[in-house]
């Protein structure tokens, strides 16, 4: 029993480790999007439009790790 239990929080903590990385990853990406399109949005003003200059591929790298 007692080996048991310890399995199992140790299961819980890598489980809450892994979903608590992954949350803190996520929001510092949405974080990260927000403020370089602050930076990067300019509006033209004689077309009255947005443009946005920046590529999504940098921010979706599921690969990069922080």
């Amino acid at each position: 029993m007692e080996g048991s239990s310890l399995k199992t929080g140790d299961s819980y903590k890598r489980c809450y480790s892994i979903d608590k990385k992954e949350h803190k990853v996520e929001k510092n990406n949405q974080k990260r999007i927000a403020e370089i399109k602050q930076m990067l949005t300019f509006v033209d003003e004689k077309k009255r439009s947005i443009n946005l200059v920046i590529g999504q591929e940098v921010f979706f790298d599921s690969d990069r790790v922080e």
